[in-house]
């Protein structure tokens, strides 16, 4: 923790942390272990630890392909592909497009199950048949899990995944105590103990920084890597590579900024290079091996990117929802029959659809600033939901939110940057993040990796800043301060008017793929008691307007009548009839009163929509 420009007050303190390194780094890992257990209780009885089983979930079908795996077909012989509603949406408006591919006949024609197989034949056909739907590697270590415990238990994948965490918390403590020293590395770790999301993805992508580091620090010491070292390295980049395979571009970029200060010494570079490559191409052998024996392209690692990129770039896409492409299925259906997968033609096509390339780029634009804005944008889960289930989670998303934390991080890269810090590996880390996102899209999922491997410059800038006002360097501390502050109001941009920070999907999957299934069972039993306990185990989670509609709380937008009405209308029903059934009806007649309110709001609000829409008509 080195600063040319001040008197080091902080250095007493990084020093006595130095000298306790061994206790700090137990204190760490004992704290991210109790902090991870407790999440994991909390949420072993709830709809979130059983969301991988729900029917729209990629998880779901990550663990579906997984039990393949392990059960049926270890190689992938026969097409593995999922069915979610938006590829059976755009099926149709290809089917509605081209009806020689179901026999000339209209989709409303067709049976569940002939719907069903001219979907999949569709779907497999676009994603090129046997290649890969996502890069393998963790449906693969899915499988080995439940190989190993001998079930398909999804507690042995989330066992595991929070192991990963603990791992991803001691690398982070490496990478800054290396650039930053022992104080920074403490605040990162501190930072990153309540952050339990996308486990395995962070991990690999701070493990390439630590590689990363550790060879650059070894190529300057010593001149060369070794070639024990070039080959270990280049297995690292392979293994990240079969989990995600942009981190290979970050890979490649990484390894010539460690060579290049040696390039006159060519041969020597050469050689490290060499088993770089070499330890890399051994991890992806099996992948090749496994391509040319199911007839799929031989260095192909996933089959999505052409319907991700036109689903996520035609013409009225909206990047604030995410991943949503119901309203231009007719537009991706065309591009997909036209192309079939083809990734560079899908993306050429795509953009030719935009009548001026400034439009697009406003669209780009759109994407880039998704990414500084303090809303996790849902896409599987929504976190804001699970905290709900989790006094941990909730912890973590005011101590350790995007808020606060991306913001401090670019102003800790600054200040790193102008002190002549080593920290270009890391800003091309961020691109390398970045680049995806607003080139597909923008999510939760895909920031939260990017947002840990920032969190050393976020503790950084603190730090920093703590220690310049502390040893007086009051302007040069508020310049920062003032910044930093400015960046924060960025990101606290309001959300769209209309969308809900939980959104009435959270609830409904829950609602039907959870608590009915287990209320109905408890019904089957004619267990009343238990029947209610988990509708009331459903009504603590509800938003908190909810028992507050009436007269003098109207529905606010078109997201909470949604939650009102197609969500919490009908099993309050359910659960005034399970109530009458129970002898309560002091309780279930407040639930009618209730529904009253329900449906008095509704109608109140759908007035009001009209009204509304006939005005715009008008204007």
């Amino acid at each position: 923790m080195t600063d040319k420009t001040s008197t080091e007050p902080l250095a007493t303190l990084d020093t006595w942390l130095k000298s306790r390194r061994r206790s700090v780094l137990l204190a760490v890992v004992l704290v991210a272990s109790i902090v991870r257990l407790i999440a994991f209780v909390e949420l072993h009885e709830s709809p979130v630890m059983e969301s991988y089983s729900y029917e729209q979930m990629d998880m779901r079908f990550f663990n579906e392909w997984a039990v393949k795996i392990a059960e049926v077909d270890a190689v992938g012989s026969e097409p593995v592909h999922p069915l979610h509603l938006w590829h059976r949406l755009i099926a149709k408006s290809e089917f509605v497009a081209h009806p020689d591919l179901i026999e000339g006949k209209a989709p409303k024609e067709l049976s569940p199950e002939e719907a069903g197989s001219s979907t999949k034949k569709l779907w497999d056909e676009w994603y090129l048949g046997t290649r890969f739907h996502q890069e393998p590697l963790y449906a693969y270590m899915i499988a080995a899990i439940y190989t190993i415990c001998g079930s398909p238990d999804a507690r042995f994948v989330y066992a595991v995944q929070m192991l990963g965490g603990i791992v991803t918390i001691l690398l982070l403590f490496l990478v800054s105590r290396r650039m930053f020293g022992d104080l920074v590395a403490v605040l990162t770790a501190i930072l990153a103990v309540t952050l339990l999301r996308t486990s395995l993805i962070t991990m690999m992508g701070v493990l390439l920084l630590f590689c990363g580091q550790v060879a650059k620090n070894r190529c300057d010491s010593s001149g060369s890597l070794g070639l024990l070292g070039s080959f270990g390295f280049g297995c690292v980049i392979g293994v990240a590579t079969t989990l995600k395979s942009t981190f290979l571009v970050f890979a490649i970029g990484m390894v010539v900024a460690i060579f290049w200060p040696q390039r006159k010494q060519l041969s020597t570079v050469m050689k490290q290079v060499a088993w770089i490559v070499v330890g890399a191409l051994l991890v992806l052998l099996p992948v090749f091996i496994r391509n040319y024996y199911v007839g799929a392209p031989l260095f192909s690692l996933t089959s999505v990117g052409a319907v991700t990129f036109a689903g996520a770039n035609v013409p009225g896409s909206n990047p604030v929802l995410g991943w949503y492409p119901y309203k231009t299925t007719v537009e991706i259906a065309k591009i997909m029959h036209d192309y079939h997968g083809s990734l560079l033609s899908v993306v050429g096509a795509t953009l030719a659809l935009h009548e001026s390339f400034f439009g697009y780029l406003g669209l780009l634009w759109q994407k880039f600033a998704l990414i500084f804005h303090w809303y996790e944008l849902p896409n599987n889960t929504n976190y804001y939901y699970s905290c709900i289930h989790s006094v941990v989670l909730t912890i973590g998303r005011h101590f350790v939110d995007a808020l606060w934390v991306l913001p401090a991080a670019v102003i800790g890269s600054v200040i790193a940057v102008a002190q002549r810090r080593p920290v270009g590996t890391w800003i091309w880390y961020f691109i390398c993040s970045i680049a995806p996102m607003v080139v597909f899209y923008t999510l939760s999922r895909f920031r939260v990796p990017m947002m840990m491997a920032t969190m050393p410059f976020a503790a950084f800038a603190v730090v920093q800043i703590v220690q310049w006002f502390i040893a007086r360097h009051s302007r040069l501390a508020t310049r920062y301060a003032v910044a930093l502050g400015l960046l924060v109001l960025l990101m606290s941009r309001d959300l769209l008017k209309d969308r809900a920070v939980v959104a009435a999907g959270c609830y409904d999957m829950s609602i039907r793929d959870y608590y009915l299934p287990r209320i109905n069972e408890a019904r089957t039993r004619r267990d009343s008691k238990a029947a209610i306990e988990v509708f009331e185990s459903l009504f603590a989670t509800e938003p908190d307007y909810l028992r507050q509609i009436g007269p003098d709380r109207p529905i606010a937008n078109p997201g909470e009548a949604a939650m009102v009405g197609s969500d919490f209308s009908g099993i309050y029903k359910f659960y005034g009839q399970c109530l009458r059934e129970a002898g309560d009806p002091v309780r279930a007649q407040y639930v009618d009163d209730l529904l009253m309110r329900f449906k008095v709001a509704l109608d109140e609000f759908a007035a009001k929509e009209r009204a509304k829409a006939q005005q715009q008509r008008g204007k």
